[in-house]
């Protein structure tokens, strides 16, 4: 089965009309929404054991829960690289921080029938439930709720109350945000969780979303887990952020030749050009893809 690379009604009522979800959950008290994806789209648990009763479950939010039922996938363009890279091993470990409800790594283990154990870290509460429900289908998922820092500890972590995608651990500049909130969350050392990803002795592919804390973590990882990490997605947000080593976060690009911002994945970039987007003052986000 080939996969999807567009939507599937880009002017569905669930992507035009986005803020009645909203509706629901502000005025109606509706909380979660539960689908089954069709056959053939992203989020369709292909590689499960039961594909036709893994259904989603996602949050009332304005943002990911519409063009999820809008379209059965969600940032197809992340999965459409990731398979590409993890089409180069014969096995290999997945990674992905700053989860969410799971919509990446449902999509991965979907697709990508190598992935041998993926890690998925999530520290908002009402996210973690919804990742648990949307990789229960998979039994090789290891599903924290916590967020990784420099050291063990709470975090207060800055929410979009309409967009469950766009918290941050690091600022309230929330890009777009009109009703923002906080909670605290439980974090814990990157660089020591970071060795359980080498334990099956396999690649590994990382993915991170963090709305402005991906720099930081990967500049706190230690040199071995990059020479084990043949590729991933990081996101470039413009937003204020922890200070973090510059000279290694260049040694960490300059390792991999091959980089796109993946709204233009035939386009390879430069570390010159990243750290052109990295410095170019407030706006929106890109998200990188880099491999080996």
């Amino acid at each position: 089965m080939s996969l999807p690379d567009g939507n599937l009604d880009p002017a569905s009522f669930w992507n035009n009309f986005r803020y009645y979800i909203d509706f629901m959950r502000t005025q109606l008290g509706v909380q979660n929404i539960e689908f089954q994806p069709k056959p053939g789209r992203g989020l369709y648990a292909q590689n499960s054991a039961s594909p036709d009763t893994a259904t989603i479950r996602t949050r009332c939010d304005s943002a990911i829960t519409p063009m999820s039922l809008a379209n059965h996938h969600w940032q197809i363009e992340e999965l459409l690289f990731t398979k590409k890279v993890l089409d180069t091993v014969p096995a290999a470990v997945l990674v992905d921080v700053g989860a969410n409800m799971g919509l990446f790594t449902r999509q991965v283990l979907g697709w990508c029938g190598n992935v041998k154990r993926a890690f998925a870290y999530e520290p908002e509460p009402e996210n973690f439930a919804c990742l648990l429900h949307n990789l229960a289908c998979f039994d090789m998922v290891v599903p924290e709720m916590v967020g990784l820092a420099e050291t063990d500890g709470v975090f207060r972590l800055f929410l979009d109350l309409q967009n469950c995608g766009n918290n941050s651990l690091v600022s309230d500049d929330l890009a777009g945000a009109q009703n923002k909130g906080a909670t605290e969350v439980r974090v814990i050392n990157a660089a020591v969780e970071a060795r359980r990803w080498q334990e099956p002795g396999l690649p590994i592919f990382y993915k991170s979303d963090t709305q402005g804390y991906d720099e930081k973590i990967i500049t706190l990882l230690p040199d071995e887990i990059w020479d084990q990490v043949i590729g991933g997605v990081i996101e470039i947000e413009n937003i204020d952020k922890p200070a973090f080593e510059m000279e290694k976060f260049i040694s960490f690009l300059d390792r991999y030749e091959n980089k796109v911002i993946l709204d233009r994945p035939e386009t390879i970039v430069s570390t010159s050009d990243v750290l052109g987007y990295l410095n170019r003052g407030k706006g929106p986000g890109v998200d990188l893809g880099f491999w080996k």
